[in-house]
């Protein structure tokens, strides 16, 4: 059988341009150059793609076997200098076939399932789990009553006043939700939760979620007055016509800020206008910079409004991440007492829960898995999660 000299690979290009063809040129190679079908890993992200890899491999081998003209595209395609043989391609065929209950041509989270399977005790997975992916309507289900329950927990956690708890959940609810008027109270934690929960499974430290609370440039309410007050009386500095007269642009945008500002609208006052340029620092207002006075009664109103909306990222971070602790207590009971399992809890506790870093304990997957894995193929690597490359990067080096 010829040898070939494998090095790593990248591959980067559009959708449609081959990579996946590619794919399965690099797995026969690996043949060719005497890998085990059960040392290759071969990753994608759907199961049709994962056949269709399976079904190119069998195919290609197959009618190079039997095709002369295949036998020489096969060979041009592996880059060998010597043509294969039919008894090449049938050896290289036989070695797949009798190894097909222990080729890894999957999904990742296939692949990850029958890790997950090997160390069911040690990441205390529940006796024959329900798997599931996020879009299975008892998944949704499970989420929703999680939710439910959630919101209940508010009530039951203060027996004097049973509203105080539901008012605390309903302001953290508010935080996290601006519009929460145009929505239910459920749909909208609801929604916050399939946002951000993998999110917050990933990084559950509090202090990720809010890192500043008191950020600089804050005035109380008698410094805000008299800033409101001075930049009212800041028009005289706008830039005049020919006639001397003041630009009517700039007056009425003036106005509309000082009224954003008496009605503290800081991300209305931020959004547009003249406070937009002076935050900034740069531009010209229809074709006129803005006059140096007129930017100094603007600053401390500019520097109030960034400080407010700073602030305001602050409370809905730590609002946001004690709704997320919350209804992570809740999630997990529940898919407990009722045997579901997600494929993104698999990888999150294959992450998390096993010292893939240790050599160690990679004998003693390949053990378990009956095979030692030494090629890696992964399809649509720019779609893997970082969860999941913590899981793949230590079989990686």
């Amino acid at each position: 059988m010829p040898e070939l000299n494998l090095t790593h690979q990248v591959i980067r290009a559009s959708a449609g341009t081959g990579k996946t063809y590619r794919l399965t040129v690099q797995y026969l190679k690996l043949l060719v150059a005497g890998a085990e079908p059960a040392a290759i890993l071969a990753t994608t992200f759907t199961r049709k793609a994962a056949g269709e890899i399976l079904a190119r491999v069998l195919g290609r081998l197959a009618h190079a076997a039997a095709d002369p003209d295949e036998r020489q595209r096969l060979t041009h395609d592996l880059d060998l200098t010597n043509l294969l043989t039919d008894s090449d391609c049938l050896a290289l065929l036989r070695r797949v076939v009798a190894a097909l209950n222990r080729v890894s041509i999957c999904t990742i989270d296939s692949f990850f399932n029958r890790i997950a399977g090997a160390f069911r005790l040690e990441l205390d997975l529940p006796v024959e789990p329900r798997l599931l992916d996020e879009a299975h309507p008892l998944a949704g289900q499970v989420r929703r009553d999680a939710v439910e329950a959630l919101l209940g927990e508010a009530v039951d956690n203060d027996s004097d006043d049973k509203d105080a708890g539901l008012a605390v959940m309903l302001e953290l609810l508010r935080r996290t939700h601006h519009d929460m008027a145009a929505r239910s109270v459920t749909g909208a934690i609801d929604e916050l939760v399939r946002d951000l929960y993998d999110i917050y499974r990933q990084a559950p430290a509090p202090e990720l979620w809010a890192r500043q609370t008191h950020p600089a440039g804050l005035m109380d309410d008698d410094e805000l007055v008299a800033a409101i007050e001075r930049l009212a009386e800041a028009g005289h500095h706008v830039p005049t016509t020919n006639a001397g007269k003041p630009k009517s642009r700039w007056v009425n945008a003036l106005k509309k800020d000082v009224t954003q500002a008496q009605a503290r609208d800081w991300r209305g006052l931020l959004s547009s206008g003249l406070a937009k340029l002076v935050a900034l620092d740069q531009g010209t207002y229809y074709g006129d910079e803005v006059p140096a006075p007129l930017a100094d009664a603007y600053q401390p109103l500019v520097d109030h409004a960034l400080a407010e909306l700073r602030r305001d990222l602050a409370w809905w971070g730590e609002a946001t991440h004690e709704l997320l602790a919350r209804y992570d207590r809740q999630i997990t009971r529940l898919r407990r007492e009722q045997r579901v399992v997600l494929f993104s809890d698999l990888t999150h506790k294959l992450a998390r829960e096993l010292p893939l870093a240790a050599p160690e304990l990679w004998l003693d997957i390949h053990f378990r898995l009956d095979g030692q894995l030494h090629h890696l193929l992964l399809d649509e690597f720019q779609d893997t999660s970082l969860e999941q490359w913590r899981v793949l990067g230590p079989l990686a080096d």
